[in-house]
């Protein structure tokens, strides 16, 4: 029993790293090359227009510095002359769409009020071939992020002394740079899908 122990706590841990963003620091410089040419691609598909206030080269850099940051801390080193692996981007898509939700707390002051709220969706996939080889590797990183109602009180609530006991729902609205930061977090899980490929190709 204790040997087989450790060999299932590796394979807990490599079940959650595959569920997760979280990713091990490489114990070595790695050498990669890694496209920054890939189309952006939005679709809005509702009624709000957030993914429009930035360009997308915008949400293309944005994207690449969170990607290059979190590749450093795993000792992943971009080198477009000799590198170990060649990294693909084959995208980012941006979607943007709108829903009706509606108050539900009978305790609430405004119970019934019915609100839309946006809802961002993130998604970036691409491929790792290890250089002199042929097999391809597939990877995928996606990011959501919705508005929504809430009872917590607010700033301003708090400075006025409003809403002391919870009972006034508001929008948790997006400020106009929510989706260009989230496509930074999206390049930030790409990074460490990358890594952990990177990581289980090395163990082969």
């Amino acid at each position: 029993m204790k040997s087989t122990l450790p060999h299932l706590l590796s394979l807990l841990v490599a079940m959650i790293l595959s569920g997760c963003y979280v990713s091990k620091p490489l114990d070595h410089d790695v050498r990669i090359s890694v496209n920054k040419d890939f189309p952006v691609q939005i679709k809005n598909e509702g009624k709000s227009n957030f993914s429009s206030k930035h360009t997308d080269e915008e949400y293309r850099q944005s994207y690449i510095t969170e990607l290059v940051k979190e590749f450093q801390v795993n000792h992943i080193v971009i080198d477009d002359a000799a590198p170990e692996f060649v990294v693909k981007i084959k995208s980012l898509e941006i979607t943007e769409s709108t829903k009706m939700d509606t108050v539900k707390d009978a305790k609430a002051s405004n119970n019934g009020m019915i609100q839309e709220l946006t809802l961002a969706g993130f998604k970036t996939t691409g491929t790792i071939v290890k250089t002199g080889q042929s097999t391809v590797h597939n990877w995928q990183a996606e990011k959501d992020k919705n508005e929504s109602l809430t009872n917590n009180r607010s700033i301003d609530q708090m400075i006025a002394g409003e809403n002391k006991h919870n009972t006034d729902y508001r929008e948790k609205a997006f400020d106009d740079n929510v989706f260009v930061n989230q496509a930074g977090v999206c390049g930030k899980r790409a990074a460490v899908r990358v890594t952990n490929e990177i990581q289980r190709i090395l163990k082969k």
